[in-house]
């Protein structure tokens, strides 16, 4: 028979080893996060030194693109406004070439500042999504940039379909759309048509959820060994044109990006033009978009959980030290007679044996239950197991059927409740709300030295002395 005690003891050890394991691994993990939040912190000011670094170089290279692109854009408009004026008697056909090259560069000017404040404002939390009629944004995006084509000698060719309202951020989508647009009319021979269409397409990852804005030029095109940085910062194209920022393409596509799309180079071949796409996600209105969520702060999420850990140990601590261990006792009836076990051949069943008689199996593991109950462990490794069903002739001397008897598992009717009396003894009361009985000697027979389960009054004859064995 296994020793429930040592088990119970046993069992007990290990938790409070794993506890203090979990302690040590608590202590390790709080050095450790300690360690971690210093060389954090230590990073942080180094990324904060590397952020004003970097800002400082930005600032620096946007300073030269103000000084060499304005001041030098300032003095042709300033150049072509007094050849203007001192020309004006002269033929109107030079004249209106001079007005075209003023608007040129004014477009210019003005797609350069755009792009310039855009780098600083295109951060993620500076989203403002509406829901927006694509097709009239792209419309006003051209219709602002017809003066420029016509001045450039360049013919816009919309084609564009009707789109139900979506949910985008007008003022990203307004500098992506206007960048291409403005760079394929920039990039154009004069005569030639740039043609922007509107379209939805499938999308593998959100099937039938995307909208697609096509631009196509008939300029020279992109060298091969420029296409792979082209929507890098300051990355123009080299032998395209003579002056530019390098921001177009860069604000187009991050544009895109924050909204989930993305601006791709489709083709392009030398004296062929080049084809452009700004992927957006189709979104509609019911759809959620961007759901803002309560964060927790994370000092709060951090004594959550120390609260947790410390409730569990708790209950672990006061499930190991408030309940009982087994208790190994013999059963004293009332007539001075000890309870003990039959083997296999007497049928599991249980008796009473005089003090001489008693040995092993009339002592048997009191194990307290979590429930409160407590269960019987015989010198067989099986549980005392009582009817399951009330007595209902308990004044005539006991049928076989009310035996008490030994059973495997610990079912209900192996579970007792232990009903403690005034004079210090016990009694045990059934899953049938029976009252485990010891006969006495006016019983006829092998009846007499029986252990039934009888009636729910608890009378002396039902009270035994608990007698703590080693």
């Amino acid at each position: 028979m296994s020793n429930l005690w040592f088990d119970y003891y046993l069992i007990r050890f290990l938790i409070l080893a794993l506890l203090l394991a979990c302690g040590l691994v608590a202590v390790i993990f709080w050095v450790l996060r300690r360690r971690w939040q210093r060389r954090q912190k230590a990073l942080e000011q180094e990324l904060a030194t590397c952020q004003a670094d970097h800002f400082q170089k930005l600032y620096s290279y946007f300073q030269r693109i103000v000084a060499h692109e304005y001041g030098k854009g300032l003095d042709y408009i300033l150049n072509k406004s007094t050849e203007t004026l001192e020309g004006l008697g002269k033929e109107q056909t030079a004249l209106r070439d001079k007005q075209d090259g003023i608007i040129i560069k004014t477009h210019e000017l003005t797609q350069h500042a755009m792009n310039i404040l855009s780098v600083f404002a295109l951060e993620p939390d500076k989203l403002k999504k509406e829901l927006l009629n694509i097709r009239q944004l792209v419309e006003s995006v051209l219709l602002e940039l017809y003066p420029y084509a016509e001045s450039q000698g360049v013919t816009l060719g919309p084609n564009l379909t009707d789109i139900e309202p979506i949910i985008l951020d007008r003022d990203l989508t307004v500098l992506a759309v206007r960048n291409l647009v403005h760079n394929a009319i920039k990039y154009s021979e004069r005569g030639c048509v740039v043609d922007i269409t509107l379209t939805t397409e499938e999308d593998e990852a959100r099937p039938g959820k995307e909208i697609v804005i096509t631009v196509k030029d008939r300029g020279r095109g992109i060298q091969e060994a420029d296409k792979k940085a082209l929507f890098e910062l300051n990355m123009r194209g080299d032998g395209l044109i003579k002056t530019g920022s390098g921001l177009g393409l860069y604000c187009a596509r991050k544009s895109a990006s924050l909204q989930g799309g993305d601006v791709i180079l489709v083709s392009s071949s030398p004296n062929q033009g080049s084809v452009f796409k700004i992927n957006l996600p189709f979104a509609m209105p019911g759809e959620v978009i961007q759901e803002t969520k309560e964060v927790i702060p994370r000092h709060t999420r951090s004594a959550m959980r120390w609260g947790v850990a410390i409730a569990v140990l708790l209950v672990v601590v006061a499930l190991l030290f408030f309940l009982k261990p087994p208790q190994k006792v013999a059963l004293l009836s009332y007539h001075n007679r000890y309870v003990t076990a039959l083997g296999q051949d007497d049928g599991w069943g249980l008796k009473q044996v005089s003090k001489s008689e008693l040995d092993k199996c009339g002592k048997f593991y009191l194990i307290h239950l979590i429930n409160g109950k407590v269960a019987l462990l015989t010198c067989y490794d099986r549980f005392i197991t009582a009817p399951w069903r009330p007595n209902k002739n308990w004044s005539d001397y006991q049928d076989e059927k009310w035996l008490l008897g030994q059973g495997l598992g610990l079912d209900d009717c192996a579970q007792f409740k232990l009903a403690e009396q005034p004079d210090g003894k016990v009694a045990f009361k059934t899953c049938a709300d029976m009252v485990v009985t010891a006969a006495d000697s006016s019983w006829p027979g092998d009846m007499a030295w029986s252990v039934v389960a009888d009636t729910n009054e608890i009378k002396d004859w039902e009270e035994f002395t608990l007698e703590p064995q080693r």
